[in-house]
């Protein structure tokens, strides 16, 4: 009997990660979503929900055990989880943009470096990184996005041909608008 492919994706209570969660679910995949705080009004049929802070290695570490234990691995991480910082780059702390990067880049290589090591071990494995538009086309007030978005999609163009040979696939996609949406892999 073939089970099926066991997804993780991060950032899963709104927005992209809800709508993903979703649709892997009907599509027949086993759907882990994540959230920093899961609650029964986030419970989607089909869909298993881990608490999970990408800002934390602790947390990161904590959820990929949670879902290896219940799954015995992870085929495909999406990382989906980040927020927008809207606002003048002169305006912004240098904490404020630190605390960009730390989500929507450091969060992604926190749970990459995660599933990483089972995945090259069984010779396999998908991770998907959520980029945006802005990495490439940067807008006003939104520069320290941008930045960390740009970090991500640079991060991923490397990684793909680092893992190619192991079996690991890497994608990342550009999406900020739908339904315009771009990735490569």
């Amino acid at each position: 009997m073939q089970t099926s492919k066991v997804v993780l994706v991060t950032g899963a209570s709104s927005g992209f990660g809800r709508e993903t969660v979703s649709l892997l679910s009907q599509s027949g995949f086993r759907v882990f979503g994540t959230s920093r705080k899961p609650s029964g009004s986030e419970t989607r049929a089909g869909v298993e929900m881990v608490q999970l802070d990408i800002d934390s290695d602790e947390s990161v570490s904590r959820c990929v055990n949670t879902v290896q234990e219940k799954a015995g691995h992870v085929d495909v991480l999406v990382n989906n989880a980040g927020y927008v910082l809207t606002g003048g780059i002169e305006e912004t702390s240098i904490e404020e943009a630190k605390a960009q990067f730390e989500t929507n880049f450091f969060g992604a290589v926190r749970m990459t470096k995660a599933v990483l090591p089972t995945m090259r071990k069984r010779g396999s494995g998908q991770i998907v990184n959520i980029s945006s538009l802005v990495a490439v086309l940067p807008v006003p007030f939104e520069g320290y996005y941008a930045a960390a978005k740009a970090a991500l999609l640079a991060y991923s163009e490397a990684l793909r041909h680092e893992v190619k040979s192991l079996g690991v696939k890497v994608s990342v996609c550009r999406a900020r608008v739908l339904p315009y949406q771009s990735c490569t892999n």
